[in-house]
Order: C-alpha cells, then structure tokens, then sequence
C-alpha cells in the first residue's frame, strides 16, 4: 500500500499538482498543469492524453471529461467508444448511468443505450 509520504514523494519527483491517494484497478488519478490522467505505483503516466477530468477504474473503464463532453476510457487513456454524454457514473455489473440532455438511462461497455426508456432519473 503506497502512503501520504510517499505520494508526496512521487508528486514532488515528477511535478505533479496532486495525486488521488486511491489505486483503484492498479492506477490512480494525477493532475499537473490543470490535466488529468492516470498514474502506476511508480508514479509514472500509463498513457500520454491528459483531460479535464479523470475517474477512479471500475471494470476496466473510467469517467474522462473533455471540453464538457463525459465518456470512459480505458487503462491506455482512449475513448472506449465514440458517443459524448452530459454526465456519466461508475461501471457497475456492466452498466454506467448516463445523462444525455436531461433524461438517464444505462450505457453498456461500448456506450450503446442497454434499453429504449429515457428516464427523469436512474
């Protein structure tokens, strides 16, 4: 288990802002210079995209945020598919709820709806 110390160590070592202290799916989150993107145990980038936001890995995806666009991604830091959401949750079961102008359904893996119904919320 890496601790504060050493995450402050690995911070200072590559010039990150700051690191999630949470190894979720053996990556954390890293920030410099106002980006995000994901970090091993050493402390060094496992893929070159940074983006405006980041999530922690759940069933091999995370949330990534770009000029206000959500999608996931995988643990190389691509889209792992092409559609672009308001708002999205945590893989869970194969499933993440989405928000796509104001109506919430579930999303598989591969960013298709998992059924027809739009709802107020899910």
């Amino acid at each position: 288990m890496i601790g504060a110390e050493d995450i402050k160590k690995i911070e200072k070592k590559f010039g990150y802002d700051s690191i999630v202290n949470f190894f979720y799916e053996g990556l954390a989150q890293a920030k410099k210079d106002n980006k995000w993107f994901h970090i091993d145990h050493n402390g060094k980038p496992v893929y070159k995209e940074r983006y405006d936001y980041v999530g922690d890995f759940y069933e091999g995806l995370a949330q990534a945020e770009k000029d206000n666009e959500w999608f996931h991604i995988d643990c190389n830091g691509k889209p792992a598919y092409k559609e672009r959401y308001d708002q999205i949750g945590n893989f869970y079961e194969g499933l993440s709820s989405v928000e796509e102008n104001n109506r919430y359904f579930h999303i598989d893996c591969n960013g298709k709806p998992a059924y027809k119904e739009k709802y107020d919320y899910v």
